[in-house]
Parts: C-alpha cells; sequence; structure tokens
C-alpha cells in the first residue's frame, strides 16, 4: 500500500522480475497452457507406413525432398508425430504424390527416339536439382551423342 508523503502518494514497487515465461496476451490468463494428457505414440502399422512414404520422399530431386521434409519435420516436432503421419499420407500421398507421379510420367525420356540416350537415363532424372556446371556438362554429352 503506498504511503502518503506530503500530500503524494508513493508508487508501488516494481514487479519481482524472473517470472519464467513472458507475458504472452492481454490477459494472464489467455496464456497458452500445456496439454493435460499425453499424446498417443504411432502404432507399428503407422511407423511402416511412415517409412514408406518417407522413401518415395527421399527419391525424389533435392529441391522437392527438401520441401516435404522439412514440412514433415516442421509438423512432427510442433504438433505431434500422429499430425506428421496424417500429413503424410493424407496430404501427400493421397494429393501430391499421384501429381508428382502423373508430372514424371508426361515429362519421361523418349527411349524410343535414340537408344544412345539409355546410357543418361540416370542423368535426365536428376535433371530439375542440377546446377549450372553439371547441366552444360549433360547438355554437352547428349550434344555430341547427336
Amino acid at each position: 500500500m503506498a504511503v502518503k508523503a506530503s500530500g503524494r502518494f508513493v508508487p508501488p514497487s516494481a514487479f519481482a522480475a524472473g517470472t519464467g515465461k513472458a507475458f504472452t496476451g492481454a490477459y494472464a490468463w489467455n496464456a497458452p497452457r500445456e496439454a493435460v494428457g499425453r499424446e498417443r505414440p504411432l502404432t507399428r502399422d503407422e511407423m511402416r507406413q511412415v517409412q514408406g512414404v518417407l522413401s518415395t520422399i527421399n527419391r525424389l530431386p533435392y529441391f522437392l525432398r527438401s520441401l516435404f521434409t522439412s514440412r514433415y519435420d516442421y509438423i512432427r516436432r510442433n504438433k505431434s508425430p500422429v499430425h506428421g503421419f496424417y500429413f503424410l499420407t493424407s496430404t501427400f500421398q493421397r494429393r501430391l504424390w499421384p501429381r508428382i507421379k502423373r508430372v514424371n510420367q508426361r515429362h519421361e525420356m523418349n527411349t524410343d527416339a535414340s537408344l544412345l540416350f539409355l546410357a543418361e537415363r540416370d542423368h535426365y532424372a536428376r535433371l530439375p536439382g542440377m546446377n549450372d556446371k553439371e547441366l552444360k556438362k549433360f547438355a554437352a554429352r547428349i550434344s555430341s551423342q547427336l
């Protein structure tokens, strides 16, 4: 309580520092709380599905693989492993993977045009992730075969 000194009120003392968490909201009771219950772990079948989808993601070029793995890691860290499982099965496997397969089929190498290109099949699959130096070498090899 403030003490009256010469007609003025003394201001209250400062708040104690070191309360732990920083204030996050308009009112203290609006701060987010930890969940009461524990999150359920993935079952063996779900873990196998996650590993299967991650193996298909690992076969993609680097620029696509990094997008999907970073998104999966973010969801798994910030929400739960179950939410990460749902992302992989519902979003990636059901929606994105069929589109990626269709694009790959559409832009697949035409081996009927020339059998000389069969030796370059591995390099053609890495074409989207190549840097300029690799791309120039690849173009030089193809032009030398023609």
